[in-house]
């Protein structure tokens, strides 16, 4: 009896199969369900598992059923036309689906050594391989990541290795998400070995959630049945599926668009079948933010204008699944973290740099960054040039369910709001509103800063991050500063702000009030075009004339960040000007990204307590072009008159150009004088590296011939957007002089 598969009208997610005995309706106590989402259409597919229950057991409690000795893998087949088990087999009823109990493990249940260790190799110098080093105990190991950071005055580099821990002890069954929960480590190099480092990867900052389920690749959001649709008249919507008191009722009632799935059958909605199934599924397999990093694979890490990351890949998924078993399993990936190195440890994103600002004020709103890239197994990190020479970065996910998938790395840069001297709030809502907010409930914070000469706006509304952490009860929106571009002047020396609502329009008016400090004036510089005059020691006659004489220089520091290192002989140099000189090295191409930051001549507590400017990013990209081939010239004896034919070497030391133009042909352009003095016309070739003339002295002819030759290539001399003539495709003409000496013929 413990082998039948029967139900008259099953609960939503389950199907009748039948029965294995025969009788038309078996005892209560002898039937038993299956999810028919877990009812296998190809007997090739053995990774499914059902879910066993008894009557009047919950979808939830169906994992719980099955106990004892009757706990064998089990797995329908439509495909099998008996049932077999440890008792025997019997004979099942034409059209019905069949059962098949084996005794072998259930694939679905996966075999992991949880308790492995990872093993480290160091180089052995003396016998030319890698010897066995260190090992590490790991949980469920999945990848490593080794990596550095810059260290302290006394260790300027602090080596690490990060394991992906994904699970924890084996066997585990792939849909108890928990297995997933285990602590990835870091560890640090001690100078002998990797020891346990002293920042953890668990706890706050390192929490994990799930996605969205909406956001998977075949997601059937639009399935959802309203929960409060008929709860004042008609009754919910389970009340209209199969079996329910209102089946039969969704056009009548109005139901079909607020329950496509109870009304799925009468109203002809897709949300039916396997659609319908893989849905159930996927809302029974969701789970709670847990504070470890959930199901992690891999760890990626990398550098940006200085500052370190830890991207983090996570997946609920195993690497052999298919991305179609991994869908259809329904189980709910974890969002992947990115995390930052603040100087000791890792964790969640920072608003500004390490070293700004005192540690204490470092992890103000600070931002826990996740992302959804379905079951992630590697992340990459990558700059590609822009044609205007400007690098894009990249942070691109490998991912089983979602492909290849890349997120802009750009973040909004808040500006506007050194040194704040003054603000005011505007009473009034504003008149437009967020995902956050409403228009009535927001109002607006206008500042004016002195020492980013700007007013900035911002909104007086919660800021959460990727995990739902308050971050800040402000939203920075804009802000105008007096650059010249936005039109806004009056604002250096700004030490108040003043709000002139006009009740007619609803706009609002601002006023700044400013009072400039002669020792912040910058002092005259010399222009790029040098129309006017004036010396870089000099101040403008009008500041001269208000204020004084008193004011400041302005140099730059240049430093480089990425890209080519080799691109650049001499500099870049940033005079006080705005000017940029640089020697690009011959044969070098690509692009090299610098950071300048400017430094004035102020003393004391400035507004920001520095007087060094934040850096700025610039590129600076060189072009490829042909340049022109090279060869050292030889001189060719003379041979007499009525020589026989000559082969002679003129030319060695023959060169495309720099390595990246071997793929160059060389050939010979020549004009000689004097052609009566051969037999016919002379060659030139290229025979490797070298140059070879052939030539035959016409009989009773002497004298010399100069030839005028030049070496040529086939690169070409246009740019590579092919709109200018930038290269060479020639080396400059040299003169060879091939002399035939006469002699005197007996009479």
């Amino acid at each position: 009896s413990g082998l039948a598969v029967w139900r008259p009208e099953p609960d939503t997610g389950f199907v009748c199969l039948g029965h294995a005995l025969g009788v038309t309706m078996p005892a209560l106590s002898s039937m038993v369900c299956v999810n028919e989402g877990l009812v296998l259409r190809d007997p090739v597919e053995w990774y499914e598992r059902p879910s066993w229950t008894s009557w009047g057991c919950s979808e939830d409690e169906a994992d719980m059923a099955c106990e004892g000795a009757q706990c064998r893998a089990m797995m329908l087949n439509p495909a099998l036309g008996t049932v077999q088990s440890w008792s025997g087999s019997w004979s099942i009823p034409e059209g019905l689906a069949r059962l098949r109990i084996l005794d072998q493990p259930d694939p679905r249940v996966k075999t992991q050594t949880a308790d492995a260790e990872a093993t480290v190799h160091k180089w052995d110098q003396a016998s030319g391989s890698f010897v066995y080093h260190q090992s590490i105990p790991t949980k469920g190991a999945f990848g490593v990541e080794v990596f550095s950071v810059p260290g302290t005055a006394l260790s300027p580099v602090r080596s690490f290795l990060a394991i992906a821990n994904r699970q924890s002890q084996a066997p585990i069954v792939v849909t108890s998400e928990d297995t997933f929960d285990v602590e990835s480590e870091l560890f640090e190099w001690s100078g002998g070995s990797f020891v346990v480092a002293l920042s953890s990867l668990a706890g706050a900052g390192f929490e994990s959630d799930m996605e969205d389920l909406c956001l998977l690749p075949n997601a059937r959001c639009d399935c959802d049945d309203d929960q409060t649709f008929g709860l004042d008249f008609f009754g919910e919507c389970s009340t209209y599926d199969v079996g329910g008191r209102n089946n039969g009722f969704c056009e009548t009632d109005g139901a079909c668009d607020a329950c496509p799935l109870a009304c799925a059958a009468e109203c002809g909605t897709d949300c039916v079948d396997a659609s319908r199934a893989l849905y159930d599924r996927r809302i029974r397999q969701t789970w709670e933010r847990v504070d470890v990093l959930h199901g992690a694979t891999d760890f990626t890490s990398f550098a940006v204008n200085g500052e370190i990351f830890l991207a983090v890949a996570q997946s609920s998924c195993y690497l052999s699944d298919s991305r179609a078993q991994c869908l259809d399993s329904g189980l709910a990936q974890p969002l992947s973290a990115v995390l930052q190195w603040d100087g000791s440890r890792f964790g969640p994103m920072l608003a500004l740099p390490p070293g700004t600002v005192p540690e204490d004020s470092l992890h103000n709103h600070e931002f826990s960054l996740r992302l959804p890239a379905g079951a992630a197994f590697e992340w990459e990190y990558m700059e590609l040039p822009e044609a205007s020479g400007e690098m894009r970065r990249f942070l691109v996910a490998f991912s089983k369910t979602r492909g290849v998938v890349a997120y802009p790395w750009h973040f909004t840069e808040v500006s506007g709001l050194r040194g704040v001297v003054s603000a005011v709030l505007d009473e009034r809502s504003s008149t437009t509103s967020t995902a956050n907010s409403t228009a009535d409930d927001v109002k607006r914070l206008f500042s004016v800063s002195d020492g980013d000469h700007a007013v900035s706006l911002i909104r007086m509304e919660g800021v959460v991050d990727d995990l739902g952490n308050a971050v800040s009860s402000m939203r920075y929106v804009s802000s105008w500063a007096e650059d010249g571009a936005s039109g806004v002047v009056g604002l250096h020396g700004a030490h108040s702000l003043e709000l002139m609502p006009d009740t007619g329009s609803g706009s609002v008016g601002l006023v700044a009030r400013s009072r400039l400090r002669s020792s912040e004036l910058l002092c005259n510089t010399s222009p790029l075009d040098n129309t006017t005059t004036g010396t870089p020691d000099d101040i403008s006659p009008w500041q001269r004339e208000v204020f004084g004489f008193r004011c400041q220089k302005v140099s730059f520091s240049v430093f480089p960040e990425s890209g080519n290192e080799d691109l650049i002989l001499n500099g870049p140099e940033l005079e006080h000007n705005g000017s940029l000189t640089f020697e690009v090295r011959s044969g070098q191409e690509g692009a090299a990204l610098f950071q300048a930051v400017a430094r004035d001549a102020g003393e004391g507590v400035l507004v920001d307590g520095t007087s060094v400017s934040r850096p700025k990013v610039f590129s600076v990209r060189a072009s490829p072009i042909n340049v022109a081939p090279t060869f050292t010239l030889l001189q060719v004896p003379s041979v007499p008159e009525d020589a026989v034919a000559q082969e002679v070497v003129f030319a060695t030391d023959l060169s495309a150009g720099p390595p990246s133009e071997d793929w160059q042909t060389l050939r010979w352009e020549v004009q000689y004088t004097l052609p009566e003095l051969f037999v016919e016309p002379p060659t030139l070739s290229v025979v490797g590296t070298t140059g070879v003339l052939r030539f035959q002295p016409a009989p009773d002819f002497f004298g010399d011939s100069v030839f005028t030759i030049s070496l040529v290539d086939n690169g070409g001399t246009l740019s590579p957007g092919g709109n200018a003539a930038v290269g060479s495709d020639r080396s400059p003409p040299v003169e060879l002089v091939v002399s035939v000496v006469g002699i005197n013929d007996p009479p």
